[in-house]
């Protein structure tokens, strides 16, 4: 009795320790698929307009049929200046060298786009 006690508990330890592995590497795909190496799309082209606004920088691509113009509703592309500051300063100078020399630009934008809204960018960058 004792030793099917002991066997039971092991197997039962063995089972709990692989259902914990099981989540465990669940969790881990899980975050993978929505990690910023997968975007939804990407845009490339001129850069149409580049603004500041409090920590934001805003920017539209020419041709970009996702986002607004005018008096359609004026939206953009952006992405946050708080966080990651050495690398969104180099994604800000990357769109005012690509404006500035009128070169194209190319940014991993989310899955969905939303025209009406302003959305935050996954990166940006520039093929030579």
């Amino acid at each position: 009795m004792y030793r099917r006690s002991v066997l039971l508990v092991l197997v039962l330890g063995v089972n709990m320790k692989i259902k914990a592995l099981v989540v465990i590497l669940l969790s881990v795909f899980s975050f993978q698929a929505h990690s910023v190496s997968d975007p939804g799309g990407f845009v490339e082209g001129k850069v149409e307009r580049i603004f500041s606004n409090g920590s934001n920088v805003n920017f539209r691509i020419k041709g970009d049929g996702c986002k607004l113009t005018g008096s359609q509703g004026n939206t953009y592309w952006k992405f946050d200046m708080t966080s990651q500051l050495e690398t969104k300063r180099s994604w800000y100078k990357l769109l005012l060298t690509a404006a500035n020399t009128n070169k194209d630009i190319k940014v991993a934008v989310p899955k969905y786009c939303i025209p009406s809204q302003s959305q935050y960018v996954l990166f940006v960058y520039q093929d030579f």
